[in-house]
């Protein structure tokens, strides 16, 4: 089975007919195979037409269908027995052509709304925006065409920017999710939704986002400071790490240097340089270790609850708490976080599983 660049089996593909290769003989033995048909078989047909959204068929074939008696069937089957081959061909290469000519002013319609809704966009008018980027999205919802999908994807992400500017950001999270369905390497879509979760607080869920996006763009300077906006309140507040670096010989301005740097790392990556003969010469080295800690749990899955969530407190609460509280109070609520995790756990979660072993084996390294 072939698979999409996300891994997911690839659907199969509808292919319409050119007319021009339509056969007499094909169009003989069609006829003779509607004039047969039982009602069953009929039905069977409907369903098909349904399911298939009228690729192939021309325009507005599919929905007649779908409407259609057993009855109405029956005599749309007869009309076309009266019909010689040449006739049907030519009807059909007609229809096709009419369905080819209104899909290019469709296109061309919605590519002047996405200009006039840049347009908008670029005088701050996000909610006038929107509104001309939906309607490409709903005229171009059934054009399963290259040109078409790549317009109604990129006025679905010139949305999710709008819905963030006018703080709806359910809806910029549900337009990304929409595009990152078809497009798994999208990188507006993450960093857009990273933005629009980090906005309602859903820090884990940012964190996770504008990871995937600082690896699509590794250069970009926006993106890794959105990340690293993201992570200062998902883990451990910069403040909380310069007041607690006094304490480990470390400058708080060494120690902020060292957190912007450790916020791109994988847990993988954490885990390694958390390894004592390497945390002197790694970031995390100039890092308390409660912090090192929250952000290897900020790289886990969103599945694996943090202490913090645990607790019920916000990231800066809980940092704070940590601050006044001895390491081994720390790990111990840590060890708890996991405890409860692995008691509840489901075992589809493999990937949260796998991370929860992790950050166990990271508390160990900080905290032994």
């Amino acid at each position: 089975v072939r698979a999409d660049r996300c891994g997911r089996p690839e659907r199969p593909r509808t292919r319409t007919m050119d007319p021009s290769k339509i056969t007499p003989e094909m169009m003989a033995f069609a006829q003779k195979q509607m004039a047969n048909m039982t009602p069953e078989q009929m039905a069977q047909m409907q369903k098909m037409a349904a399911s298939m959204g009228g690729a192939g068929m021309p325009p507005g074939a599919a929905e007649q269908m779908k409407n259609m008696t057993a009855e109405d069937m029956k005599r749309a089957a007869a009309e076309m027995s009266n019909m010689d081959a040449d006739t049907l061909k030519n009807q059909y290469s007609a229809a096709m052509n009419q369905q080819k000519a209104a899909a290019d002013y469709a296109l061309r319609g919605a590519e002047q709304l996405k200009k006039d809704g840049n347009k908008l966009v670029g005088e701050g008018k996000y909610s006038e925006a929107i509104e001309k980027y939906m309607r490409v999205k709903n005229n171009l919802k059934d054009d399963t065409s290259p040109n078409a999908r790549a317009l109604r994807t990129s006025c679905m992400l010139n949305m999710s920017l709008c819905f963030n500017k006018t703080e709806r950001f359910n809806s910029a999270v549900s337009e990304c999710t929409e595009v990152l369905r078809g497009d798994g390497r999208s990188l507006k879509a993450y960093y857009r939704r990273g933005q629009a979760y980090l906005h309602k607080k859903a820090y884990r869920e940012a964190v996770a986002d504008l990871r995937r996006a600082v690896k699509l763009a590794p250069g970009d300077e926006t993106v890794a400071a959105e990340l690293e906006r993201a992570v200062d309140e998902c883990a451990f507040p910069a403040k909380f790490v310069g007041a607690v670096a006094e304490g480990k010989n470390t400058s708080a301005h060494d120690a902020v240097r060292a957190l912007r740097s450790a916020v791109f790392l994988g847990l993988d990556e954490l885990l390694d340089e958390a390894e004592p003969l390497k945390r002197t010469a790694s970031a995390v080295g100039h890092l308390p270790e409660a912090c090192v800690l929250m952000l290897a749990f900020s790289a886990a899955p969103v599945s694996l609850q943090t202490p913090y969530q645990r607790a019920g407190l916000t990231p800066a609460l809980y940092a704070s708490w940590m601050e006044k509280h001895a390491p081994e109070e720390v790990a111990s609520a840590a060890d708890a976080t996991l405890d409860a995790f692995e008691a509840k756990r489901g075992e589809k979660d493999a990937a949260a599983i796998a991370a929860a072993e992790k950050v166990r084996r990271a508390t160990r390294l900080l905290f032994p």
